[in-house]
């Protein structure tokens, strides 16, 4: 085949692998396309019926939903009608802003956001995202879910009836992004920041579907570009999607976007109670190398060498020893521990009983000693943000108890899972969280797994009112205050992150 005069069509199934799972135009030629030689994908130009890679047909997955989502806003917009769906009804607001608000409205907006940045996963560099040379799709798809945020965080009238428009725009831009990846290599942490902040915002308005799928958009993604296989300072170069890094602070970045999306999916695998993305396996690539989040000014010690470490792995096999560094490395362990618990308590009935009790105290002993090693929320030191950082990865570690025992038969599981949820609401006052303005939606989950525990509790006691003698079972006054103050943490949030009030069933 004549590489200067490819074919305007090739047969379904005649393109590589390469250029059919990434959805671009291949040429056909053999025995490497010449798409695979411009982005220096050779190696892996192929021919044959093998499908593409799992993360790959995800991702294609999701960017298919993203375009209907934007087809069903656009004839919404021009019908001037609302939208219907199980999260409640919504009217589209006409597109005021087809790309950026007034210079003052974005400073303002953009101020709002900031303090709350890391509280619903901002990894990147920001100044970068706002400088005035920066101009794709995909800054404007993340810009737009700033002002979205900063939006909601104003709590302004006349900028909270513009988050349904800010909500399209930024699903306008990003479906233009999605389509553009491949010419615009760059932009491949734009996107994975934008699916990561829709995801928050659809969670933290009880939008539990559409949130999923925004981050399983960014598990994919993060995935095809390899970020989960940052084990050496010069690996991370381009993999065609993600440029190589040049300064540490890059090579942050990226660590800080792999875990933020690790914690977001593996929290929300286990909360939506479905199956989770990230199932480490040699044989596909998908074992994580990537080292732990650190502090932004501290340089990221990767693994030197050819055989780099298994960072999950070597956590789940010392505990006690595995080095935690920044708040994000605990809420990602602590969403390890989470969605583990469920993956042992789920063995019930199927493997023989004794092997379930041990695996049972097995991870609950880790889970006990990683609580251990948590700094405390209540240190006069700690700023407002890093407590609420510590909040929720305590938080998670209690929950991760009370997923392992609440379904099995494990000896002593009910006081387990009330002491589990004692220590959740106890860490409301502890961590001073009326203090807070925001909370990230995760806790609205956990603080329901808790009332899961005590309302049942409650109901036990007031149908058998002497097994409050019992010294091991709380007595009927210390369940209600405990119920009390959790229903009145609810409903003081519930203005703020709609989530509450789903979860405010008490």
């Amino acid at each position: 085949m004549n590489p200067q005069n490819p074919p305007a069509y090739l047969p379904r199934g005649a393109a590589c692998v390469v250029c059919r799972s990434k959805k671009i135009k291949c040429d056909g030629n053999r025995p490497k396309c010449n798409q695979c030689l411009r982005f220096g994908k050779e190696a892996e130009c192929e021919y044959g019926d093998r499908p593409a890679p799992n993360a790959t047909r995800v991702l294609e997955g999701q960017i298919a939903y993203l375009e209907n989502k934007i087809r069903q806003f656009e004839r919404e917009r021009s019908h001037g009608g609302s939208r219907h769906g199980t999260s409640g009804s919504r009217t589209t607001v006409p597109l005021s802003y087809p790309t950026e608000p007034p210079p003052e409205v974005a400073q303002l907006l953009i101020r709002h956001f900031l303090p709350h940045a890391r509280k619903v996963g901002c990894f990147v560099d920001l100044q970068r995202i706002f400088s005035p040379s920066q101009d794709t799709h995909s800054l404007s798809a993340l810009r737009t879910t700033i002002y979205l945020w900063g939006a909601r965080f104003s709590r302004d009238a006349s900028y909270l009836h513009r988050e349904s428009t800010f909500l399209a725009n930024a699903l306008l831009w990003l479906r233009h992004a999605l389509a553009s990846a491949q010419q615009q290599q760059r932009i491949t942490l734009n996107l994975l920041q934008t699916e990561v902040l829709v995801a928050h915002y659809m969670f933290s308005n009880g939008r539990l579907l559409e949130g999923q799928s925004h981050y399983s958009a960014a598990v994919s993604l993060a995935l095809t570009c390899g970020l989960h296989k940052l084990h050496t300072i010069s690996a991370t170069p381009s993999t065609g999607w993600l440029p190589a890094s040049t300064t540490p602070a890059e090579d942050i970045e990226k660590v800080n976007a792999w875990w933020s999306i690790f914690t977001l999916e593996k929290s929300w695998a286990a909360f939506l109670d479905v199956p989770t993305m990230l199932t480490e396996r040699a044989d596909c690539g998908t074992v994580i190398e990537t080292p732990w989040p650190r502090s932004s000014s501290a340089r990221i010690a990767f693994q030197p060498g050819p055989s780099p470490g298994q960072t999950v792995k070597r956590f789940m096999t010392d505990v006690r020893n595995d080095p935690t560094s920044s708040p994000l490395a605990l809420q990602a362990k602590a969403a390890i521990l989470l969605n583990l618990s469920g993956e042992v308590a789920s063995y019930q009935g199927l493997i023989d009983p004794q092997q379930l009790n041990n695996a049972i105290m097995g991870l609950d002993q880790a889970i006990e000693i990683f609580k251990t090693l948590l700094p405390p929320t209540n240190s006069p030191a700690l700023s407002i943000d890093v407590a609420h950082e510590l909040l929720l990865a305590h938080s998670i570690t209690h929950a991760a108890t009370i997923r392992l025992f609440k379904n099995t038969a494990a000896p002593n599981k009910d006081m387990k899972c009330l002491k589990a949820a004692f220590d959740i609401v106890r860490l409301i006052s502890e961590a001073n969280v009326q203090a807070m303005p925001y909370l990230h939606p995760a806790l609205a989950m956990i603080w329901g797994t808790a009332c899961d525990v005590l309302v049942p509790a409650l109901g036990l006691l007031k149908a058998n009112p002497n097994l409050g003698a019992s010294s091991s079972f709380p007595r009927m006054d210390v369940l209600q205050n405990t119920l009390d103050r959790l229903r009145h943490a609810m409903a003081h949030f519930s203005a703020s992150v709609p989530i509450f009030v789903g979860c405010n069933f008490l």
